[in-house]
């Protein structure tokens, strides 16, 4: 560690005074940092690369406009570049991403102006199965296209589960045992550049809702071995966390925090994390810094996983297909070294969405729902995340 490193502390129980203190901050007005607030094209293809997803609607403009929009489209958690999510007060305490419910009520398209607002909805005090006490912070990011004029339209909401558990040394902490990097050999290298040469985007071919079955398997993608670099272009395509500054802007914000937290560019983010108190974003990049948390390594980026679940609905569902939801469930870390397999089952195929569903900004009677469920798994046979999603098809001419 360096001398600023060194003042990192993450060392507070949890009990009812936290959960008090993690009221105290619902429905409160938040201000926030976005990352992008224009989909450029840039901006869309550099998000794209951070996802490692080569598909030509996000990033070749040529194809796109051939294409049944018409115009380059972005991925659809590209808005997590727009603004990526939220560590509300307890200061002495990490926070980990558990879960993301998105509803997507229209593409993000070339040209969009975007606008995020997030508030926290509740927090509770969870004690789990060995009877250490956890705070649940449960927010509300909301995701709207804009006008010169200011007219907004709603075009998504993630509803995010954020878990602060105690630090290093109370009961309830994380204490997954240390994992060396993994090691392939020439082989298993040799199989996983096959298997990643080996997915197909469905493209500008059309997938039907009339063609498909509950049972039908969604084609499988392979993402890894996670290196630094993995992690590196991510933060360069999403942009990471407000705290993550270079220079002159880190320095400043540095000072901020210690003299007028009220100035700092998010209230959505502790003011220790700029001054040098907060731990938790180092995890993603220092193993030491992460074994101290618990965790059993460097370890990836929740939003970054999630982005990486719906690649694999893109690539099934095709250039007219549509992802209306995508719940996704954090089970275990992802660490240097290793490799996700996201594949997926249809387990059903209704007739439309429920009424009391949020309304997408697309033509309806031409579109049937699919629901679909996605597992990642890594290279030790380990399931790291769940989801489930509904992508809405064209039905059948």
């Amino acid at each position: 560690m360096t001398a600023i490193d060194a003042t990192f502390q993450v060392t507070s129980s949890v009990d009812e005074g936290s959960l008090r203190e993690a009221l105290e901050y619902v429905g409160v007005p938040l201000r926030l940092e976005q990352w992008n607030t224009e989909a450029s094209a840039d901006a869309i293809r550099h998000y794209a690369m951070a996802l490692g997803d080569p598909n030509p609607l996000w990033q070749d403009e040529s194809y796109a406009r051939g294409s049944v929009h018409g115009v380059l489209v972005a991925p659809p958690t590209f808005l997590y570049s727009v603004y990526i999510g939220f560590a509300l007060g307890l200061p002495g305490l990490p926070a980990y991403m558990r879960r993301a419910d998105w509803v997507f009520l229209d593409r993000v398209r070339l040209g969009d102006r975007l606008r995020a607002s997030v508030f926290l909805r509740d927090a509770a005090l969870v004690e789990n199965r060995h009877g250490g006490k956890r705070i649940h912070q449960y927010a509300r990011l909301e995701y709207s296209r804009t006008t010169a004029t200011g007219a907004s339209t709603p075009i998504a909401i993630c509803d995010d589960t954020v878990v602060r558990p105690p630090g290093p040394g109370h009961q309830g902490a994380l204490a997954y045992e240390p994992r060396p990097e993994h090691r392939y050999s020439d082989a298993e290298l040799a199989d996983i550049e096959q298997a990643v040469l080996a997915v197909r985007c469905r493209g500008a071919q059309p997938r039907y809702w009339d063609g498909v079955e509950v049972g039908d398997q969604v084609g499988r993608i392979v993402k890894g071995p996670y290196t630094r670099m993995t992690m590196l272009c991510y933060h360069m395509g999403a942009g990471g966390s407000s705290i993550y500054r270079a220079f002159d802007n880190w320095w400043r914000n540095r000072h901020l925090a210690r003299t007028d937290p009220g100035a700092l560019p998010t209230s959505t983010i502790n003011p220790g994390a700029y001054a040098g108190t907060g731990v938790t974003p180092l995890g993603h990049h220092d193993s030491a810094i992460a074994q101290i948390l618990g965790m059993p390594g460097v370890y990836d980026n929740g939003p970054q996983r999630t982005g990486l679940l719906a690649n694999c609905l893109t690539n099934w569902m095709g250039d007219h297909g549509f992802l209306y939801r995508l719940t996704h469930e954090l089970r275990a870390p992802v660490i240097l070294g290793d490799t996700l397999f996201i594949e997926g089952t249809v387990t059903g195929r209704p007739d439309s969405i429920e009424e009391s569903e949020p309304v997408p900004l697309i033509d309806l009677g031409s579109f049937g729902p699919v629901e679909i469920e996605l597992a990642a798994t890594n290279q030790l046979g380990k399931v790291v995340s769940t989801a489930k999603a509904v992508v809405l098809l064209p039905r059948g001419r």
